[in-house]
């Protein structure tokens, strides 16, 4: 009988779990913590009543998330980068005849745009266009090399601007690095073989890709091609800016201004409680009214890009 009982006395007591199960119930509740993380590509603008450098030297503890009505600020739930990304910029130069008054001023401005990259981040490739699209310079982050394919650039006849955007974006879509193209043309387009929308599509299907676009003394009439509501719209669906310029001396503010719309840009990273949300509930302000700030992109966990397709074949073909 006193056998009997020590039995059920070890019977009625609870469990201790083994060495083994204590790892297995910590291991579920680290799982459970893992944080998912979305990241918000921003643009911070200064307003006209900024100081100098004021937007610049914003940080996490400037910045108020909303996600789904949930305020975010500061502290681990999110954090501020300002450091570029590795980017890839296009210089797509109009060299047509009609731009024979104004190429020095443009060869001028580009220039100094090229000088101002960083060959550790920044890469760039020059492509002129007459009636023939012409890569002058295969991306390269030798600057050397840029400023001597703009110093090359000589004026031709013809203008097929529309095939530039074309060859130019597929030439960025070949490489990682993130897609900057500027574009400089007369917009008189008089030869391209692709259309508006061919030009529209592709934009589209490349979120990161950003274009600059610039008119200068833009041209209408019968027979030429649409082109400063075509350069706008590029411009304003991908989050850069349309110039519309009139004489060839403003070329390089243009090109400073450029330069400065990029350098505002940073990369928040953001504790996402439920990441499978719509993109469209992140909303990110600044608690400094001098600066404004424009969401440009929102990935979570930003998965690593597909391999880069190999370039495309060159030289491109003559466009007659």
């Amino acid at each position: 009988p006193g056998a009997v009982i020590l039995l059920a006395v070890a019977f009625l007591l609870p469990a201790v779990p083994s060495p083994a199960d204590a790892e297995s119930v910590d291991s579920g509740l680290e799982e459970e913590a893992t944080a998912w993380l979305s990241v918000v590509r921003l643009r911070v603008e200064q307003g006209r009543h900024a100081e100098m450098g004021e937007c610049r030297a914003l940080g996490s503890d400037d910045l108020v998330v909303t996600i789904q009505g949930e305020q975010l600020s500061g502290g681990k739930s999110i954090n501020l980068d300002w450091n570029r990304p590795p980017t890839l910029h296009a210089l797509v130069i109009d060299n047509s005849a009609s731009m024979a008054a104004d190429l020095t001023y443009a060869k001028h401005a580009a220039k100094e745009y090229v000088k101002q990259l960083q060959p550790d981040r920044e890469k760039g490739l020059v492509m002129t266009f007459d009636e023939n699209v012409v890569l002058a310079l295969a991306p390269t982050g030798d600057r050397a090399a840029m400023l001597e394919a703009i110093n090359g650039v000589r004026n031709g006849s013809r203008t097929s601007m529309l095939d530039a955007i074309h060859y130019a974006m597929q030439e960025l879509d070949s490489h990682r690095e993130r897609p900057v193209l500027i574009l400089l043309s007369d917009g008189a387009d008089t030869s391209s073989l692709h259309l508006v929308e061919d030009i529209e599509n592709q934009a589209s299907n490349r979120p990161d890709l950003t274009v600059f676009t610039i008119g200068l003394g833009l041209r209408t009439g019968e027979g030429v091609k649409p082109t400063r509501q075509l350069l706008r719209r590029l411009a304003e669906t991908t989050h850069g800016r349309f110039f519309d310029v009139a004489a060839g001396e403003s070329l390089g503010k243009v090109f400073a201004t450029i330069r400065d719309i990029l350098d505002s840009e940073a990369i928040l990273t953001v504790v996402d409680p439920d990441p499978r949300a719509e993109r469209e509930r992140i909303r990110v302000e600044s608690l400094n009214r001098n600066c404004r700030v424009t969401v440009l992109g929102v990935s979570t966990d930003e998965p690593a890009r597909a391999p880069a397709r190999s370039p495309i074949p060159r030289p491109y073909p003559c466009l007659l």
